[in-house]
């Protein structure tokens, strides 16, 4: 592995082929290798071989990394060779681990280890030059010339005191012996040598150098500080003796440029002052002492498992290793005395660039820097540290860092490191314990008379001069063990209550005390109790017979279990458990565990036998150490009521809340609502919030547990009688200011901040305004980038105000409000109960979604699994499904009646073979098992240390389990008996999840796949690139069988063929693209910088093929005519958008957009988008139509707004930064900015003289809510940042940022007191809108008046104020706050909807405008899936509103016996049984012409057809059905209609000819009724009438096709009835009856069907409570058409109460009717709603 885990230095030589094979076989642990001349272990097939201990097999070690020399470019000295020897120990799949560098010792040579086999040439040590030359011929220094001036060599004088990164192995020494050693750089670029030319500043005259490795030029530059600033002296080639003419000060640094061969290499410096100048002197010599072994490391960032502390101590090569390379940092003690540090220096096993040396009084700081350097340099702290020192690790060259040993010196005398309290040494181990009693003193008592762990003991007098049972701080631990006083626990003899809650964070408990003393133990404990394995309290104390401990008030609460856990390079392995009455009493030992493993949590069964203060005592420690990571407690608290629910009683009701609506991710929203490790984390913002129903219960107080330092400042608290967001726009009832702080870095103060707080609702916000049912909590002034929410409790009692006929409860949808008992067996819908910690952002909910792409995923660092309640379901089987990118290899499946057992599990399954079913994951046969209530799932042995669960399904009987489905095939489509979109939707879903999972894991296979470019690799590339190919043709295929004739389908699957044949290609030319650029990489080593370079050219080439080839390859299917359309429709946009021809179809319309103008016109597309978004915006605000509806149906479908339309960054605002410059007086001249990184393009300054604070323009703003108004600000600069660079400007691929000249914005003294700087107008394509400012310099005044007023909010910490200081590390970091615009008109546009409907409740005013109904409909058409559900519940809770008095009238008539209950259709007025729909009636004419699926050619199939109909006198308004006409790709000169689009223009011709008749017909028979029942008419009431309504649209006529009547025998249109309708409103039930019988005997025979929604109380149901009798009438009329031209008419017969209501239900059901859509392109329901609402107008939709 030495030639693979380079962690950036040069490879090894190269090997033969066979021998390279075996290095990529061996595994990745450290070789354990004796030294020179001594036996060696030998590993693998060589001999006799000893494996390494097993370790879990998830986890990798870091592997240690050989290093080679560098060969000098001569031959005189050919560099050693490292070669590897390797363990058994598997490596983990996927991640490389650390190797550590093999570096020399300070001032020792490297001894460098080698197994049996002959040592091999580095790979990529610095190459030599192709020329051998001899000893001889290397450069001479030159003599002086014949001169009178004499010059004496001083190189021994001159000492190297700085240097870039050195090779190791080469070190700067070399550059001082007389031999052909060398000095060499690690790097390229960047390198330099600083030179010391003593305390009085030698002059130096000339200067010379022997090359190892030569440059072109070296730059010589000088100063009096050795970090500078420098002054440019001279340059030249480092073998030319230059002259520096002795103007050099004390330093000299030398900085090497034009290197092309990978490295510098200085193998002698020659150094010359003029005969009888000053020689340099030296610093004072100084004797130093070692002292390493009396300075201990006391704290220090995660460890890498198997890498101890301890291992820096040890002469081995042995080293500590860090976990990561995030915060890498040690911090060591120097003793009680403070010992005054002069040198410190490391040996590396992972190096990095920069070691920062701070120091403090305290092991936790504040810390004060001393210096920094390289680590492996000798680094002076001169005795100016305090008791504490650490060192922050930065500029790492690897993921790592490796400390393989410390050397630290004090000047010879000074006094040495005391340890603490003669604390033992790390290695030193306690040999021998004595305990004594008093001379005929009772002994302890053997273990079998110590009482059992549960048993409470007596109270007893405690022995005088015996020692106590429970030490005092400091003291001595009772003896335990054989002889003791208590036998560990047995965890199998206990289980957790089923009741029983994570309680630590309940108010009530308490971290009260600890020994040591611990200055800030409230954050120390929220660190134990956060639940992440890196966060951590520690507590350190030598004496190894004192325990460590903390102690805890729990109040009231009683404690079920305790667990407790270590982190594992600081463990315990004894943990001892105390409690007692009183914080200062007795504490009697009640728990013990001995001998804890490391990285094992251990739960103690307390079962609340325990007094109000717990004791945790912890024994055992690493040297004397203990990092306590999990303390969680949990148990009950006492019950405020013994009856919950009981009206007058306060109880705890969270369980009875549900999440409505949040700011955050709705899925996430509900774990506030549940006791369990994961948390709501709200997007950055300036607000967040979420909306409650909390049903019928009035709020006594909510009680909030925050994550730590997430405590806002503010909370407002709302109320609402509805709830989505809009309703919420109103004052809040009541504020709640918070105890908090405002920066997220200040320890201290958050110390003092509580993590629970508790919000106490006062009764008025129900008396003033009577109860409401939903709340809103909205949270402010908070100051980390996520606020996140660990848990919200609800606490009050059952509401005794609200009236029966409140509008905020309908039994429905709530239930009737009381608190019954269900059974418990009764069936319900499985959900997760319990899981491990959720990364955030991938919430548990996703495994239910169908979609693979969303997942659940364990937080890192934690042992994933999730508990499911079956819910009383017969579960038969289960299918468990990863995501394939997170391999894993072992799955347990266990089942118990207890969700959160620790012993009650009993193990089903166990398969150890899912790395080889990632792509389809794992089913399983549960029916030969006992399966109980829960069942868990727990994964192991990850490839990539975290795991992400796609899907888990329970397959079995019933309604909410899920039901076996084979998988579709193609001869499923092909065999489809009519055109089924939701199947063929299906289908293309299923294979684009089969394709994702195999191209994702085509893309880990070759990614591990060894060696690049090899045969293996070779093959799962092409079969990487075949599987991305094939998604560009393989979905024509089902897509044709939806063609609507057989023609259209055929042409789709020769394209396909075409297609196919293209992607062939295609896939060669990637594969070939990335062959080509692995060989340059492999050419460029490793030279990262070309590798980055290469790697971006790749891949921008690779985008540009692949859009070349897309175009190329979807063009071979298009409509023929697609350009026509779309210059048609884009000549629409942009001279009449209020209309649009009718000449063509949706479709069509549809195909010209994404078939032609995508690929030829995308300036064009965005240019008409941009006009579009334009006027729906103008709509928006004027409350206008100023675009055809169908406009906006295409505005926001399949993502063409946010593609051509308004760009992800549209409408985020800019990052804003206000400073007040009062302080001058004077003027600014200029401003300038030094920006790492923006996605700005713009800077505008503008200026005021005031700061003008008005009240917060948003809606739901408090009166005493200001926000800064602008207005005033006069623009008086500007700098546009698109001329930049992009890279440059946003830091990437080595973009340096723009610098403080190039960003110099003149303002020529125009500013007044305040400035305002903003960066925006961000690009249109970034996706992150940020802002990296790390200085903002004023020109002409003085800088340090200006003061920061306002910005921004910033990020991580990294505040604005930052912007003024003149320092290299800080920096004002940002994001843009806010919504991008798409989102904010969705959100706007689902306000407005819900709105509308509620005017119809009473509490609203019970009405709407005709104005404000159509323009909802208007804004429906905006397709707009994300708020679609939450439009619906509101248009279902008031549909349900409205039905109110529809079932008082049912219940009336009910109760009155109406005629109307039993109406029916008598035989004898039936037409023939076989009339079932329009087909019967006119097949015997259009079957002439029809046939499934024909495509009609015009004009020999069609014109004949249309001289037919005119005849007959159908009135054709398009004779030559052009509006009907297509082509095809393949045969663009052949149009035809297809015969289903033929067969419905002739069922709407013979309609709108027969629709004046029935109407007629209909009005006759109401007089005719009126008159004989003695009644007025006219009525004198508009309402009471025949209602005619207009001939239905096709465009609804298809919906119903798609939705509906697609299984229907061809043409399906026919199976509409309702084409030609009317309704007839009738005053009351007895003149519906007499009607109804009046239309029976005119149209006798001829009645098909009748439906009586009033014979059955359930068929309301369907209607929300709209009912009518609906008669289907076999109509025909031989005045209009010949006899036999008949079809389907529908008269409805209502009643006038019914007819009211359905006036305003009209909108609402207009939403709700959309819910019944598919899984199709067309028929999901959102598209389905906005189809149905733009279907007005001309245009066929």
């Amino acid at each position: 592995m030495g030639q693979c885990l380079n962690n950036g230095q040069p490879n090894v030589a190269d090997k033969t082929q066979d021998e390279q094979q075996a290095a990529t076989q061996t595994k990745d642990t450290p070789n354990e290798s004796a030294t020179a001349g001594g036996d060696q272990k030998v590993y693998g097939d060589q001999g006799d071989t000893k494996k390494e201990p097993e370790t879990k097999p998830q986890e990798e070690t870091p592997a240690k990394q050989e290093e080679a020399k560098p060969a000098k470019q001569e031959e005189e000295k050919p560099a050693a060779a490292a070669t590897t020897t390797t363990t058994s120990k598997p490596a983990k799949p996927q991640e490389e681990t650390p190797a550590k560098q093999e570096e020399a010792k300070p001032a020792a040579a490297a001894t460098t280890t080698t197994t049996s086999k002959p040592a091999e040439e580095p790979k990529a040590t610095p190459s030599k030059t192709e020329e051998k030359k001899d000893e001889e011929a290397k450069p001479e220094p030159e003599e002086p010339a014949a001169a009178s001036v004499s010059y004496q060599d001083v190189s021994e004088h001159v000492r190297c005191v700085d240097s870039s990164k050195t090779y190791g192995g080469y070190p700067l020494e070399n550059m001082f012996t007389d031999s052909s050693d060398y000095w060499c750089s690690a790097e390229s670029t960047n390198v330099y040598l600083t030179f010391d030319c003593g305390t009085n500043a030698a002059k130096i005259a000339q200067w010379q150098m022997v090359m190892g490795y030569d440059c072109g030029k070296v730059t010589f530059s000088t100063s009096d500080s050795k970090s500078g600033p420098w002054k440019t002296l001279v340059s030249g080639k480092p073998t030319d003796n230059i002259d520096l003419g002795k103007k050099n000060q004390r330093y000299i640094r030398l900085e090497f440029d034009e290197v092309d061969s990978g490295y510098v290499g200085v193998q002698q410096v020659q150094v010359r002052i003029v005969e009888g100048d000053e020689a340099p002197k030296p610093e004072p010599t100084k004797s130093y002492q070692e002292v390493a072994d009396k300075v201990r490391c006391v704290d220090n960032s995660k460890t890498y498992d198997g890498y101890p502390l301890e291992n820096m101590y040890n002469d081995s090569s042995d080293y500590w290793c860090s976990e990561s390379g995030d915060d890498v940092f040690l911090t060591f003690d120097c003793g009680t005395n403070a010992a005054k540090i002069a040198q410190w220096q490391m040996v590396m096993g992972y190096d990095c660039n920069k070691v920062t040396f701070s120091t403090s009084d305290d092991k936790r700081g504040p810390w004060t820097t001393m210096t920094s350097g390289r680590p492996d340099q000798k680094i002076d702290l001169d005795g100016k540290n305090k008791r504490y020192i650490r060192l922050q690790f930065d500029e790492l060259q690897s993921s790592y860092v490796g400390v393989q040993q410390i050397f630290v010196r004090v000047l010879e005398g000074d006094e040495v490191p005391k340890p603490a309290d003669d604390a033992p040494a790390a290695d030193e181990k306690v040999q021998q314990i004595f305990v004594r009693v008093l001379e005929g003193d009772e002994v302890p008592k053997p273990a079998d008379d110590a009482p059992a762990a549960d048993e409470k003991k007596e109270a007893e007098p405690e022995p005088v001069a015996q020692e106590a049972e429970e030490p005092a701080a400091g003291g001595a631990a009772p003896a335990t063990g054989a002889g003791g006083d208590m036998a560990d626990e047995n965890e199998a003899d206990f289980d957790v209550a089923d009741d029983a809650e994570d309680i630590t964070l309940n108010e009530q408990l308490k971290c009260i005390d600890s020994y040591p003393k611990q200055d800030d133990l409230a954050t120390q404990a929220q660190a134990a109790h956060s639940g992440s394995a890196y966060e951590m309290m520690t507590l350190s104390e030598y004496e190894a017979t004192k325990d460590v401990w903390i102690k805890y008030d729990v109040g009231t609460l009683k404690i079920d279990t305790l667990e407790v856990g270590f982190y594992e390079a600081l463990h315990a392995s004894t943990v001892k458990i105390y409690t007692s009455k009183a914080e200062d009493g007795h504490y009697e030992l009640i728990k013990m565990k001995r001998n804890l493993p490391k990285k094992e949590e251990k739960t103690f069964f307390l079962k609340s036998k325990h007094e109000r203060y717990i004791k945790i005592a912890i024994a055992d420690r690493t040297s004397g150490t203990a990092s306590i990571n999990k303390v969680k407690f949990n148990g009950f608290e006492p019950k405020v009521s013994s009856a919950p629910g009981a009206v007058g009683g306060i109880v705890e009701f969270t369980s009875n809340v549900s999440v409505y609506q949040a700011s955050a991710k709705k899925e996430s929203a509900p774990n506030v609502l549940k006791n369990n490790a994961d948390v709501l984390a709200f997007e950055r913002g300036a607000t967040a919030w979420i909306i409650f129903d909390c049903m019928r219960y009035e709020l006594d107080r909510i009680v909030i547990t925050f994550e730590p330092k997430c405590v806002p400042m503010l909370v407002k608290f709302k109320m609402s009688d509805v709830a989505p967001r809009y309703s919420f726009n109103i004052p809040s009832s009541k504020k709640f200011n918070l105890d908090s702080c405002f920066k997220p870095q200040h320890d201290a103060a958050w110390n003092k901040v509580k993590q629970v707080q508790t919000l106490q609702i006062d009764e008025s916000c129900y008396t003033q305004d009577g109860f409401k049912r939903y709340i809103m909590l909205e949270f402010s002034k908070f100051y980390v980038d996520e606020l996140k929410v660990r848990r919200i409790q609800f606490f009050g009692q059952l509401s005794t105000r609200i009236p029966d006929d409140d509008e905020q409860f309908q039994v429905r949808f709530d239930g009737d409000g009381s608190e019954a008992k269900k059974d418990d067996s009764t069936p319900y819908k499985p959900d997760v109960v319990d899981n491990s910690p959720t990364q955030q952002g991938m919430p548990i909910a996703n495994i239910w979604k169908p979609e693979d792409h969303f997942f659940w995923m364990g937080q890192y660092g934690t042992d994933p699994y999730i508990t499911l309640d079956t819910g009383n379901n017969k579960v038969e089987s289960i299918l468990v499904k990863a995501y394939p990118s997170y391999t894993y290899k072992t799955l347990k499946i266990s089942t118990g009646d207890k969700p959160k057992s620790k012993n009650g599990w009993t193990l089903l399954v166990q398969d150890d073979e899912m790395t080889s079913k990632m792509t389809d994951g794992g089913t399983y046969d549960l029916t030969k098992y006992e399966v109980k209530k829960y069942i868990k799932l727990e994964f192991f042995e990850f490839g990539m240390q975290v795991f992400g669960l796609s899907s888990v399904k329970l397959y079995g009987p019933g309604e909410f389990l899920d039901h076996k489905e084979s998988k579709l095939s193609m001869e499923d489509i092909k065999n489809m008996k009519f055109k089924d979109q939701d199947l063929v939707q299906k289908y293309i879903d299923q294979m684009q999840k089969d394709h994702i999972a195999v191209i994702t894991q085509m893309a880990v296979q070759a990614s591990q796949a060894k060696p690049v470019l090899g045969d293996q690799w070779m093959d799962l590339k092409r079969k990487y690139y075949d599987a991305q190919g094939k998604m560009l043709w393989a979905y024509t295929e089902p897509y044709a069988y939806l063609a609507d004739t057989d023609y259209e389908r055929d042409q789709i699957l020769m394209a396909m063929q075409k297609q196919k044949e293209e992607c062939a290609q295609f896939t060669k030319e990637q594969l070939d693209n990335e062959v080509a650029m692995e060989k340059k990489l492999a050419k460029v080593g490793e030279d990262y910088k070309a590798q980055g370079e290469i790697r971006t050219q790749w891949s921008e080439e690779l985008q540009a093929h692949q859009k070349e080839w897309h175009k190329k390859i979807f063009s071979i299917w298009q409509d023929p005519k697609a350009k026509l359309i779309w210059q048609e429709w884009k000549n629409a946009v942009k001279t009449n958008p209020r209309q649009i021809s009718s000449a063509f179809t949706v479709a069509e319309y549809d195909n010209c957009i994404t078939q032609y103008a995508m690929r030829n016109d995308e300036d064009g597309l965005r240019e008409c988008f941009g006009i579009l978004a334009d006027l729906f915006d103008q709509s928006m605000e004027q409350e206008k139509e100023m675009l055809h509806k169908f406009f906006v149906y295409q505005l926001n479908s399949n993502y063409l707004y946010q593609t051509y339309a308004r760009s992800f960054s549209y409408g985020i605002p800019p990052v804003s930064i206000v400073v007040d410059a009062a302080s001058q007086k004077g003027k600014v001249d200029a401003i300038a900015f030094r920006v790492s990184a923006t996605q700005a393009q713009k800077i505008v300054i503008s200026t005021a003289d005031e700061l003008r604070e008005v009240k917060q323009q948003s809606e739901d703003a408090d009166d005493d809510e200001t926000e800064i108004d602008y207005s005033n600000f006069n623009i008086i600069g500007q700098l546009d940042l698109s001329k930049f660079d992009p890279k440059k400007r946003k830091g990437e691929d080595g973009g340096e940022g723009l610098s403080l000249d190039e960003t110099k914005v003149k303002i020529d003294r125009k500013n007044q007191r305040y400035i305002r700087v903003e960066f925006g107008d961000w690009e249109e394509k970034a996706n992150w809108c940020s802002l990296q400012c790390k200085r903002m310099k004023f020109f002409g005044t003085d800088q340090s008046g200006v003061k920061i007023v306002t910005a921004t909010k910033s990020t991580g910490g990294q505040d604005a104020e930052n912007v003024l200081k003149e320092d290299d590390y800080s920096m004002y970091y940002t994001y843009a706050i806010g919504k991008n615009h798409k989102e904010a008109i969705e959100d706007r546009i689902r306000d407005k909807v819900c709105e509308g409907v509620n005017y119809l409740r009473k509490s609203r005013g019970g009405k709407i405008s005709k104005h404000d109904k159509h323009f909802v409909k208007f804004l429906l058409c905006f397709q707009n899936e994300r708020n679609y559900a939450e439009m619906l519940y509101s248009a279902k809770l008031v549909m349900g509103l409205l039905r109110k008095p529809l079932d008082i009238e049912y219940k009336r008539l009910q109760d009155t016996n109406a005629g109307i209950l039993t109406l029916a259709l008598d035989p004898q007025y039936r037409c023939d049984k076989s009339f079932r729909s329009n087909h019967q009636c006119l097949e015997w004419d259009y079957n002439k012409w029809y046939k499934p699926r024909n495509a009609m050619f015009w004009p020999q199939d069609l014109k004949p057809l249309a001289d037919e109909w005119t005849k007959l006198g159908l009135n054709l308004t398009d004779p030559e059905f052009k509006q009907l006409r297509r082509t095809s790709s393949f045969e663009p000169d052949k149009s035809f209609v297809s015969s289903d689009d033929l067969a419905m223009e002739y069922l709407n011709l013979i309609a709108y000819k027969l629709d004046s008749g029935f109407q007629k017909a209909m009005k006759e028979l109401f007089k005719q009724n009126r008159e004989k029942m003695g009644r007025s008419y006219p009525t004198g009431n508009a309402d009471l009438d025949v209602q005619s309504g207009p001939v239905k649209t096709k465009a609804r006529q298809k919906i119903k096709v798609d939705l509906k009547y697609y299984v229907q025998p061809a043409p399906q249109c026919m199976a509409v009835l309702d084409i030609v309708r009317c309704g007839i409103v009738c005053e009351d039930s007895e003149e519906l009856c007499s009607l109804y019988q009046l239309i029976m005997e005119r149209f006798k025979g001829n009645i098909m069907r009748v439906k009586n929604a009033f014979d059955d109380i359930k068929k309301g149901d369907d209607s929300h409570g709209y009912r009518a009798v609906m008669i289907n009438i076999k109509f025909g009329d031989e005045s209009l058409l010949p006899k036999g031209y008949e079809m389907v008419c529908e008269a409805q017969l209502l009643l006038n109460a019914y007819y009211q209501v359905r006036k305003d239900m009209h909108l609402g059901y207009g939403i709700t009717r959309s819910e019944d859509g598919g899984q199709g392109k067309d028929t999901k329901p959102f598209v389905v709603l906005a189809r149905d609402c733009a279907k007005f107008g001309a245009l066929d939709i």
